[in-house]
């Protein structure tokens, strides 16, 4: 007699996984052994090795607007330039004040040659000569100006005693001589 499970339908078997399993099947569930196609790292990958996109990208970002240009500023110009073809009077003779460092804006100018009352008008003569308005600021300081040209110019009453800061600024000038100073700019006769 045959057994009941043999007159049955015919049930079949899985066949079991064989050693010689194709390599791109994973044959475990550990993920260090599972084979995954590799995928582009970023860190390994340069922009060269990517395929150009479809999409013009820089037409996609908003764009800003230009920088603005600083606003031009034009040095203030020295005093050899504002003064170019001077003759000096009174044989005035540049002179370096003691305490003070020198710059391109500002000179002092002494002279034994002349009183005050002669030097100051024999100056302001010679700043007219060279295009120059002039407009006293207080009774010894005078205002020239020339188009965007600005010089500041002041007598300076008793060099002999004048200092900066307890220092003397004219230890050569002796009893009688002028200075005069000239700066670039406008300085006010109370800020000066």
């Amino acid at each position: 007699p045959e057994s009941p499970a043999a007159s049955g339908p015919e049930v079949t078997q899985p066949e079991p996984v064989s050693e010689a399993a194709p390599q791109d099947r994973p044959t475990s569930t550990d993920p260090d052994t599972l084979k995954v196609p590799p995928v582009a790292d970023a860190a390994t990958t340069s922009l060269r090795d990517l395929p150009p996109p479809d999409v013009d990208l820089a037409a996609t970002l908003p764009t800003a607007p230009a920088p603005m240009a600083p606003p031009e500023t034009t040095p203030e110009p020295d005093l050899a330039s504002l003064l170019a073809g001077i003759q000096l009077p009174c044989d005035l003779l540049p002179v370096i004040p003691d305490g003070i460092e020198p710059d391109d804006h500002h000179v002092s100018l002494i002279t034994s040659a002349a009183p005050v009352h002669v030097v100051g008008p024999a100056m302001a003569d010679e700043l007219e000569r060279l295009g120059y308005t002039l407009s006293p600021l207080s009774e010894t300081e005078l205002l020239a100006v020339r188009e965007e040209d600005q010089l500041t110019l002041a007598m300076v009453v008793s060099p002999i005693s004048a200092e900066h800061n307890g220092v003397r600024l004219y230890p050569v000038a002796v009893e009688g001589d002028v200075v005069i100073t000239i700066e670039t700019g406008h300085r006010s006769a109370a800020g000066g």
